[in-house]
Order: structure tokens, then C-alpha cells, then sequence
């Protein structure tokens, strides 16, 4: 099958030139990047188009892997001169507005599909991804699963995508870029030979989110209509505890932390949570 990737010199775009040429499939790439790209052309025998509308031509798959505030424009470039029959997929991690895009394109007689891989490019277990039907679940599902037949797909409508990916994505970018801007200036070394096991998994998490593009979490936290909410949320509550650690009061203090923990164990399971966290320190160990 011959495929075009957009945007292949990012990190996702790369996991798929990986993955389908490792398919045998033909692959077609275009991007910014012209040094990365020339690098996938040398590693992986895929050919570089000048552009979008020339990677696309006479394709049967499009994969739309730019960041998320030019997916929806790249669409409306590409759609009109796509083979009909063909199937156009972006990956956005924020849903809003391209769904109704997309929706679009099937007037060009093109069937659309709107996938987000819930794994990074670096990730070797099971893959994962969500599935947000643009005209019919049924069948595009199907055609999920035909291009990724060993991966979990979730199906899921772009609200509750959107919404759950402000909790996911933008709250848990937002609380480690906070946590990173108040330990920046310290004494690394020291802290890690003096933390114990939730620093320490803590510091692996803000390096790895901070490694990201900043332009990823910009548009995480601005593109998704339901983060400010969130994180509105997240800051009320947090300066809500902060003012009890002030007042001294420690029973009042106890009362709130046991009432969160006796709310958060009613949809989930904090002990096999903590055994858990174990569990991936001891394999960390082990590596």
C-alpha cells in the first residue's frame, strides 16, 4: 500500500514511518525538518516530497501528524486533492474542531478517520489508541483495527475525548512544568541521593514531560476548551490546602486529606496503586 505521512519529521510522525514501512508498506513523507527527513530517507528508504499535496498523491492513507493547531489547515489543504476511495487520518491530541472537518471530506469521497495514539514513540508495551467516530463508528473501527490489528482502540466522542484529555494531558503537563519551575534552581545531585521513592518517580516524570515541545503544551493547555477548568480547579484546590499548612491546624488539615483519599478510593484502587509504584521502581532498578 503506498502511504504518506505529514509531518513525519516529529516523533510520532517517525513512529509511523517505523511502523508501516516495518509493514511493508511504501511510504511518502513531507515536513519542515528537511535534515530529519533526510535521515528517515537514509534509514528507512521512504521517499521526500517538495510538499503536502505532492506526498499525497495517488495514495490509499494519509497521516496527518502535525501539531494540533495546523492539523485542521493541512486538512483543508490536502482533502480536495486526495484519491478518492483513499483514507485520510490525523492524530491530534485535542478533537475540537477537526472532527467537523473532517466530516467534510468525505464530500470529496474520502473516508476520514480520527485516531490519538495514547503512547509515545519511545513506548515498547502494548500500544493504545482512542478512536473518534467521525461518520460511522462501526466502520471505522474496522479500519483501525485492520492498519493496527495488535493495538487496545478505544472508542470514545469527541467531548468526553476532549474532556478526558484535560485531566490526562493538560492537567498533568501543567501540575510538572509548576513542579519543574520551583526545583529548577536546586541541587539535583543532593535531592537524589537524599529522596525517596516518590521523588523519585516524580523526577523522571517532569523530565519527561519537560523534554516536550514546548509548542506540544502550549497547544495541549490553549486548543482544549475544557483545560482552564481543570486547571482553575487544580489551582483553587491546591491554595485551599496551602492556607490549611499555613493555619497550622492539623485536624483540619487530617480531615480534608482523609475525605480526598476516602472520595478517590470509591473509583480507585490506592493499594494496588502504591504496589504499583514499587513494582516500576524495582524494574527501573533493574535497568
Amino acid at each position: 500500500m503506498k502511504i504518506a505521512v505529514l509531518g513525519a519529521a516529529g516523533r510520532m510522525g517517525k513512529w509511523f514511518v517505523q511502523y508501516f514501512v516495518d509493514k511493508g508498506h511504501t511510504l511518502t513523507v513531507s515536513g519542515i525538518n528537511q535534515e530529519k527527513l533526510r535521515t528517515l530517507a537514509k534509514d528507512y528508504g521512504v521517499q521526500i516530497a517538495k510538499n503536502n499535496l505532492e506526498a499525497v498523491k495517488d495514495v490509499e492513507l494519509t497521516i496527518v501528524s502535525v501539531p494540533i493547531g495546523k492539523t485542521a489547515e493541512v486538512l483543508r489543504e490536502i482533502v480536495p486533492k486526495l484519491k478518492r476511495g483513499s483514507i485520510v487520518s490525523e492524530i491530534a491530541s485535542v478533537k475540537a474542531g477537526i472532527i467537523d472537518v473532517l466530516r467534510e471530506s468525505s464530500k470529496f469521497g474520502v473516508q476520514p478517520l480520527s485516531l490519538h495514539p495514547l503512547f509515545g514513540p519511545m513506548q515498547k508495551v502494548k500500544k493504545k489508541f482512542a478512536l473518534v467516530p467521525v461518520l460511522n463508528a462501526e466502520s471505522e473501527l474496522a479500519v483501525a483495527k485492520r492498519f493496527f490489528p495488535d493495538a487496545e482502540i478505544v472508542v470514545v466522542d469527541a467531548e468526553k475525548h476532549d474532556r478526558a484529555m484535560a485531566i490526562t494531558l493538560s492537567l498533568q503537563y501543567f501540575v510538572n512544568m509548576a513542579f519543574a519551575s520551583t526545583v529548577k534552581d536546586e541541587d539535583f545531585k543532593t535531592l537524589e541521593k537524599l529522596s525517596g521513592t516518590t521523588f523519585t518517580l516524580q523526577q523522571i516524570l517532569i523530565g519527561a514531560i519537560m523534554m516536550q515541545d514546548s509548542e506540544l503544551h502550549a497547544s495541549l493547555h490553549m486548543a482544549n476548551k475544557h483545560s482552564p477548568e481543570y486547571l482553575s480547579r487544580f489551582v483553587s484546590n491546591a491554595e485551599k490546602i496551602k492556607k490549611l499548612i499555613e493555619s497550622g491546624d492539623t485536624e483540619a488539615f487530617k480531615t480534608v486529606y482523609n475525605r480526598i483519599s476516602k472520595d478517590l478510593s470509591k473509583t480507585l484502587d490506592l493499594t494496588e496503586m502504591y504496589e504499583k509504584m514499587y513494582a516500576v521502581l524495582e524494574a527501573i532498578e533493574k535497568n
